[in-house]
């Protein structure tokens, strides 16, 4: 059958912009698609460069001027979408620009081919991108001189392709796992198919996790063999600084990505290592090891995606593979073992989004600003206006994630099914329906396009405003219609009318007592958003405070460990970056008098810093005894013992006493699988440590050279990602993978009783934090938000703020001594610290 373009007689271009390489296909006016190669590959590297004389180049020939001007060279321009502009050289490149580069560089090429200009053009888009990101988009294709963009979430490119191109058959209510494993990202999605086509159920994503990621494994692996043998030529072909050097490391990582990929097919390749002068050997089982770390991350990913979108396993009549990192063969048999369907593989897996994109088209002919296939095509002109009564496309399904980077996860059987509601969303301005799982919807609104304004009148969970379009039917007074007959009262009309006007005023009054009331409750309730720090380059993993609450430690993914002055919270100064890691930074932790700090990496290191001069902190101890990436570290309350987890299953607890010479007590190898967080209890008695495995060990430590196990609470379903204790010792939280945050009377460690589970939230809990008077608790959660929860019963918590500032997962979270100040870390390369309100005694 013929595709519906070659009836409508025009010319097609379908796109997959992605975050290291764009992809396009053309379907022709004869009905052929063709995959569009630049150079011999259909791989167009998304990569601009800004030439001397200002010419933007795109693709290798941006690569290739990269070399001369380092400066002036964005990599990934999709990953820039959010930032408006982005300084290239000397010039500052508004986003819509870059992007619109790229994809001019498409337009001409299809044009070439084609003979002819595009009729109609569809770009395909993350399912998680909200209208904002979308837009940028379509004003991207406009720059470029293109028709107006048709929006197709990459998913659904992907399920259309299955269907329409390779022929099989999806029945309706039927659900396509797709497995997106492209060079620089991750993602996994469930979409079912509809009547019209199909819905996106739920949609996760690693954005460290790709092709990109397996190369740098192989390079390291490289490293560790053959670069101690020349440490100077290693380090020049991997931080190269003459031009030389930079094509000599280009032809090295080109040379390893090829290998990799020819290890789809053979069982050995070799890679020339320039500047050393070797021809290194690599086996596909040292290629599946070195790998395994990463893909273990983005099976879970994808159990987390299936589980979230509310089905079971014998719900999935398929799972796809795509994206040109998907060639490997151990994604698809971790995808076997974890799923028990066999995952189809396709010989050119970067092609389906992009060859998907056409089928999707052609269910409309024509580009109106309407919803088809279940939502999920959207047309939006370069310039998006919102006439009156109009509505905004429906935002995305809720996003995943995955915790940290690199992070090895063993895959296990998929849980029972368990429904679930959308993540909350951070506001845009603009008014957007969410239809999450099951039915569930949430409004929100921002910028509500009128000018009266509204009152936000705050509830027992959460602040909400309400619109007066959104007002229920009734709420106001029916007017009375001319003609009507009023039954007359035996009062005197002057009477009443006092007794009206008494009424009137109290009412006055009470409307303007119960406002000054809202108000107040509202400005002592809710955190208030002092300062947003942007210094780091990456994804924020830790944040802690010094005990005088003087200083601020935030670590991030750019391998950086900042430390801030706080004496004022509203304006923190950076004092120090310390540097001295060589891979992300997961924790980082204050001893008890402030004198000692410890990072943790998942470069298997934990540093400890002399901090008596918090502006110049001095490395005094590396410590290499764990043989993975470090997850979490923590300080006993005394200060005398410092305890470790890691990806290595293990926990190593530290006598401390000479903070310059930590000695290693024996490690606790009880977990199955990584540990990932540590916490003491406030009398030091008690260590609780949380896994992978989905347990939480309680340890008795008041002997910390003998350790003694005590309990093991196992009630939750997923990995236990946040373990801490209240101040008062006599309560424990735990934060899970499976939607769940669980609190516990731990009064008796050795016996600890699940007092409360809080669902509220059922996107996974990262981390959890008491403030230092036991009566608040936050949580935070992988859709960006944090929960703040009234714990003064800690059997019937009650939550009393949501903030939805931040736009990714919020990895952690800390209060600040005197319970003033909080402060929260994001993968969104933020950390905002926070006012936190006086606690109200009235009402509680």
């Amino acid at each position: 059958m013929l595709p519906l373009w070659y009836d409508l007689a025009v010319v097609v271009l379908g796109v997959d912009f992605g975050t290291s390489s764009t992809v396009a296909v053309v379907g022709l006016d004869d009905g052929r698609a063709v995959p569009l190669l630049f150079g011999e590959t259909p791989l167009l590297p998304s990569a601009v460069c800004v030439a001397a004389g200002g010419e933007m180049l795109v693709g290798r020939d941006a690569v290739r001027a990269s070399r001369a001007r380092p400066d002036a060279f964005e990599a990934h321009p999709k990953a820039r979408i959010d930032d408006g502009d982005v300084l290239l050289g000397e010039r500052a490149v508004p986003v819509v620009e870059l992007i619109g580069a790229v994809l001019r560089r498409v337009g001409d090429e299809a044009v070439r081919v084609a003979g002819a200009p595009v009729d109609r053009l569809v770009l395909a888009h993350p399912a998680g991108w909200g209208t904002p990101r979308r837009q940028t988009l379509a004003e991207a294709a406009a720059v470029a001189g293109l028709p107006a963009a048709v929006l197709v979430s990459e998913p659904v490119a992907a399920a259309s392709y299955y269907v329409h191109v390779l022929g099989h058959v999806v029945p309706v209510g039927g659900c396509l796992v797709v497995y997106d494993f492209g060079a620089g990202t991750f993602d996994a999605s469930v979409v079912r198919r509809t009547a019209g086509g199909f819905e996106v159920l739920a949609d996760g994503g690693i954005v460290d996790a790709g092709g990109l990621d397996v190369d740098a494994a192989i390079v390291g692996y490289l490293g560790a063999v053959y670069g101690a043998s020349d440490a100077e030529g290693w380090r020049r072909l991997t931080a190269p600084v003459t031009a030389d050097d930079r094509r000599a490391s280009r032809a090295f990582w080109d040379d390893v990505r090829a290998g990799k990929e020819e290890l789809s097919r053979t069982s050995m390749t070799t890679m020339y290592v320039p500047i050393l002068g070797v021809e290194a050997v690599l086996g596909r089982e040292q290629l599946e090891h070195l790998a395994r770390p990463l893909l273990d991350r983005t099976v879970a990913a994808t159990r987390l995606a299936v589980r979230h979108a509310g089905i079971g396993a014998e719900q999935i009549a398929a799972v796809f593979l795509v994206g040109g990192s998907s060639r490997m063969s151990l994604p698809a048999t971790l995808l076997h073992q974890s799923l028990g369907v066999a995952p189809t593989v396709i010989e050119q897996p970067e092609l389906i989004v992009a060859g998907g994109t056409l089928h999707v088209a052609g269910a409309e002919p024509h580009p109106r600003a309407r919803s088809l296939l279940s939502g999920e095509l959207h047309s939006v002109p370069p310039q998006v206006s919102t006439p009156a009564g109009a509505q905004l496309p429906a935002s995305p399904a809720p996003t995943l994630g995955l915790p940290y980077p690199h992070a090895p996860i063993s895959p296990g059987p998929l849980s029972s099914p368990v429904p679930v509601s959308p993540a909350p969303v951070s506001p845009v301005p603009e008014l957007a329906s969410m239809t999450g799982l099951g039915g569930y919807q949430q409004t929100r609104a921002a910028g509500l396009g009128t000018d009266r304004p509204v009152l936000a009148v705050p509830t027992a969970v959460q602040t909400q405003q309400v619109p007066e379009a959104l007002e229920p039917p009734g709420s106001a007074a029916a007017p009375i219609e001319p003609g009507a007959e009023v039954e007359a009262s035996a009062v005197p009309v002057r009477r009443i009318r006092r007794r009206r006007l008494a009424v009137a005023a109290a009412s006055a009054l009470a409307v303007i007592v119960a406002v000054i009331v809202v108000i107040a409750l509202t400005a002592q309730t809710n955190p208030v958003a002092l300062v947003t720090l942007t210094d780091h380059q990456n994804g924020v993993t830790s944040v802690a405070f010094s005990p005088d609450g003087k200083t601020m430690a935030s670590a991030g993914l750019d391998k950086t460990v900042m430390v801030w002055n706080m004496a004022n919270p509203a304006a923190p100064t950076r004092m120090a970056t310390l540097t001295d890691h060589q891979d992300s930074v997961t924790s980082v932790a204050f001893s008890p008098d402030g004198k000692t700090m410890a990072s943790a990496s998942l470069d298997k290191t934990v540093m400890v810093w002399n901090m008596a001069n918090p502006a110049a902190p001095t490395r005094i101890a590396t410590l290499t005894d764990h043989h993975e990436g470090v997850r979490s570290v923590a300080f006993s309350p005394d200060g005398k013992t410092m305890a470790t987890a890691s990806f290595d299953k293990t926990v190593i607890v530290w006598n401390m006493a000479n903070p310059a010479a930590p000695t290693r007590l024996d490690p606790l190898t009880d977990h199955t699988n990584n540990v990932l967080s540590v916490a003491f209890s406030p009398d030091g008695k008690t260590m609780a440590s949380a896994s992978l495995d989905g347990t939480v060990i309680l340890w008795n430590v008041t002997n910390p050279a003998a350790p003694t196990r005590i309990a093991t609470p196992i009630d939750h379903q997923e990995c236990v990602l946040s373990v801490a204790f209240s101040p008062d010792r006599k309560t424990m939280a735990t934060a899970s993978l499976d939607g769940t945050v669980m609190m516990w009377n731990v009064t008796n460690p050795a016996a600890p009783t699940r007092i409360a589970a809080l669902t509220d939230d059922k996107d996974w809990g990262y981390s959890v934090a008491f403030s230092p008077d036991g009566k608040t608790m936050a949580t935070t959660g992988q859709g960006g938000t944090v929960m703040m929860w009234n714990v003064a019963n800690p059997a019937a918590p009650t939550r009393i703020a949501t903030l939805t500032d931040h736009h990714q997962s919020v990895s952690s979270v800390a209060f600040s001594p005197d319970g003033k100040t909080m402060a929260t870390a994001s993968n969104d390369h933020k950390v905002k610290v926070w006012r936190l309100p006086r606690r109200l005694t009235l009402f509680s």
